[in-house]
């Protein structure tokens, strides 16, 4: 069979799918050049009617984008009289990916909702998987996504760096970094966002009010402090000279 390696790892598992119409081509003994056939829609092949002697099974076509697992590109066998060998197995895999969107959460509630806005500029990085040490990094794009394409089977970790967000930003998503992404053979996982809230403030002054109306001749409740603590100093008495 010619089957598609979810995990990668060079076993037919159970549960993984065959692919359909690949061409592969028998050399040996009474063959005629130019011997073929045709995965099924399961991804089995079988050629019949064999004579006592050695084969070679090539696979002519491959899955497109594909890298081969198991198999290689041709496997030999030598077969007695009416012996069948189903052994001849071809797994391959195909990219997959992973994305998706680094945005600024308006009501830090980390859903995007509101008017969530993606933010440019945000360098992310994934490691794990068959990368090499440091793994590979994106910016993210004018509307705040990013795609890393590519990917073999394995897991993976991605992060954004925090030095391209506003300081004090806080994430809204978990963190900053999500471990333990799992991609198999030809999956696209674009589920990997990052939500990001601002740091914000309130404030304004606290005031002495003599009239319920913030006004010239009113003082601010820190100038009144100093202005008793002076007095207190000095020996005078703050109430009886209007203080």
């Amino acid at each position: 069979e010619v089957f598609e390696d979810l995990n990668g790892d060079g076993d037919r598992d159970a549960g993984e799918p065959g692919f359909a119409g690949v061409t592969l081509e028998l050399t040996g003994p009474g063959v005629a050049a130019g011997t073929t056939v045709t995965t099924d829609g399961t991804g089995a092949y079988s050629f019949t009617g064999l004579e006592p002697g050695s084969y070679t099974v090539t696979a002519v076509t491959t899955p497109a984008d594909s890298v081969n697992t198991l198999g290689g590109v041709s496997q030999s066998t030598t077969l007695e009289s009416g012996e069948t060998d189903a052994t001849l197995d071809f797994g391959y895999t195909t990219p997959g990916s992973v994305g998706d969107f680094v945005f600024e959460d308006i009501d830090g509630d980390g859903t995007q909702n509101d008017g969530a806005t993606g933010i440019a500029g945000v360098t992310v990085t994934i490691t794990g998987g068959d990368l090499p040490v440091g793994g590979a990094s994106v910016d993210t794009d004018s509307n705040g996504f990013y795609s890393f394409t590519g990917l073999a089977p394995g897991t993976y970790e991605v992060s954004i760096d925090t030095a391209d967000l506003a300081a004090g930003a806080v994430s809204t998503t978990g963190g900053f970094t999500t471990s333990s992404i799992v991609i198999e053979s030809g999956q696209d996982d674009d589920t990997i966002d990052f939500g990001v809230a601002d740091p914000i403030s309130i404030g304004d002054q606290l005031f002495s009010d003599v009239d319920g109306v913030e006004e010239r001749g009113d003082r601010r409740v820190g100038e009144v402090a100093r202005l008793e603590d002076a007095a207190c100093l000095l020996g005078i008495d703050p109430e009886r000279e209007g203080l």
